[in-house]
């Protein structure tokens, strides 16, 4: 395997640190914004909801198909209050991507029994779209959130 070696001095050097603390800066702006968009909201909770209570929302999806109002009214309460709190909902928006739809790590800081239950977090890719739409696409990490270079 052939080595390559790359020097750098002088204003050559001063130039490639300018360009590498602007792509950190804009990285570390682009990162962890705090969104409170109702619809990705509800997509979110739905997610945690089906991932933590799966006996309900099949419950409650067989009387939706059913049509047995009363029935999906009790269990909308049970699910409702189970004690899922959502704290924090932060973005991480594509690194060289300005463009729409653009996919978009979401970071969900929440916890399960209320206020006294341990903080969890868990990372989720959206797609937003051109009209401020979001889409669930897969479950992602830690990693894709701070290293969103799509």
């Amino acid at each position: 395997m052939a080595e390559h070696e790359i020097r750098l001095s002088g204003k050559h050097a001063v130039i490639a640190l300018v360009v590498l603390a602007c792509i950190v800066g804009y990285r570390l702006v682009s990162v962890g914004k705090h969104v409170d968009d109702p619809e990705l909201l509800k997509q979110i909770e739905q997610l945690l909801r089906s991932d933590y209570y799966p006996d309900q929302v099949a419950a409650l999806t067989a009387a939706q198909a059913a049509g047995d109002a009363a029935r999906m009214s009790a269990l909308a309460d049970d699910i409702v209050n189970s004690g899922l709190d959502i704290r924090a909902v932060n973005t991480s928006y594509p690194l060289f991507d300005f463009s729409m739809p653009r996919d978009v790590v979401v970071r969900v800081t929440y916890s399960v029994g209320g206020l006294s239950g341990e903080p969890r977090t868990r990372y989720y890719l959206f797609r937003q779209g051109a009209l401020g739409d979001w889409r669930y696409q897969r479950d992602s990490g830690a990693v894709w959130y701070y290293l969103n270079f799509t």
